[in-house]
């Protein structure tokens, strides 16, 4: 297949669920869109985080020096690059899943089916002047940024 691996997941989940006559059934999707390297989304959802603030973002630096494994953005501009595809793939993300959960209403199974939504880890995007995960320091950091679920 050639494509986002999102939205081929999502093709083949719907399928799935449209083509299956077993019921109740079971299907797992693990979408990694969000892991880096960030590049590449869709470009509707990169302009619209172009011009973003990333308030939500704390400029804060709470770590030892020393401790950054996996280094950060060498200056501002790609440091924006960086967000920008990363909220795009946040984006992508809820837009797949998103299409899951209609074909799930499509198929009238919707009510008796249970959808679980997780993560396997948290991410940081500058927080803390971290970036990535909690093996983004030596040693490994428990902040909450880098292992929520």
């Amino acid at each position: 297949w050639e494509g986002r691996q999102a939205e081929h997941l999502a093709d083949r989940a719907s399928a799935f669920i449209r083509q299956s006559d077993r019921r109740p059934f079971f299907l797992c999707v693990g979408m990694v869109d969000t892991h880096s390297p960030f590049c590449d989304q869709p470009a509707t959802w990169i302009s619209r985080y172009a011009d973003a603030t990333f308030a939500d973002i704390p400029d804060e630096t709470a770590h030892t020096p020393g401790w950054i494994r996996f280094g950060r953005p060498a200056d501002e501009a790609r440091r924006r690059r960086w967000l920008t595809q990363y909220y795009a793939a946040v984006s992508t993300l809820d837009q797949q899943v998103g299409r899951i959960l209609g074909t799930l209403e499509a198929s009238g199974c919707a009510e008796d089916t249970l959808v679980i939504y997780t993560s396997d880890h948290g991410h940081m995007n500058g927080h803390h002047g971290l970036y990535t995960k909690g093996n983004a320091t030596v040693p490994q950091n428990l902040l909450d940024e880098s292992i929520l679920v």
